[in-house]
């Protein structure tokens, strides 16, 4: 009983010193929290050009974003996993192709991206809402006139859920747009390559008699269990 009444008269002390350990236990572990997130504050480095956490995360939502548009359902976690592997094979592809281009002087013009949305034939402007009912393609008078309603959009004057439509439909374009234009880059920079590669004449020579040069011959087989041992 004795040992009872001293542990209640210290009973404040106590709550004091127990509170001030929880205290210091989260406060540890919110520092080593923020260590960690420091050290993880860049994903990767491409050519010196170095990708932070949060700018790789905002990838990730964007295309997230993109896809689900685009299907109308939610991404299950593992094609999130997927997702999120793709986002970073697709930056890499694209600093590759953009480091190459720009030591070749290679480029995109907004007045080549134009002659692409007219033309309407490329595969990335197939998958867009933008598709003309009759023709089935690409209209681009469908998109700038999506274009133009949401530069003048009074958000004042329509429901909420309209909004995050168009935004949703416009920053799904934005993305589209730029894609078009890394893949119009990707392919400028293919066909360079592909007319540079030259074959000599021995290379000729022996890729025609490879072709060319036949054999016939037949094939005896012993079963291994006539063989005496």
């Amino acid at each position: 009983m004795a040992t009872l009444g001293k542990i209640r008269s210290k009973g404040p002390l106590i709550v004091i010193v127990v509170g001030a350990a929880l205290l210091a236990f989260i406060a540890g572990d919110a520092f080593n929290g923020m260590s960690a997130v420091n050290r993880s504050a860049e994903v990767g480095e491409i050519y010196g050009e170095k990708l932070s956490a949060l700018e790789y995360q905002q990838m990730v939502e964007e295309y997230t974003d993109v896809i689900e548009f685009t299907q109308g359902t939610n991404l299950t976690d593992e094609q999130a996993t997927l997702l999120r592997d793709q986002v970073w094979q697709n930056y890499v592809n694209n600093q590759i192709v953009a480091h190459e281009a720009e030591r070749l002087g290679l480029t995109v013009s907004d007045a080549e991206l134009q002659s692409i949305l007219t033309e309407g034939t490329h595969p990335i402007l197939r998958q867009t809402p933008f598709i003309n009912e009759k023709t089935g393609l690409f209209d681009k008078d469908a998109l700038q006139k999506f274009l133009t309603e949401y530069e003048k959009l009074d958000r004042n004057q329509i429901p909420a859920e309209y909004q995050e439509q168009y935004d949703r439909l416009y920053n799904y374009w934005m993305h589209q747009e730029r894609t078009l234009r890394q893949s119009r880059l990707a392919e400028k920079y293919q066909q360079l390559i592909s007319g540079s590669v030259l074959s000599n004449k021995l290379e000729l020579e022996a890729n025609f008699a490879n072709r060319s040069n036949t054999a016939d011959f037949q094939i005896a087989a012993i079963p291994y269990s006539t063989l005496p041992d």
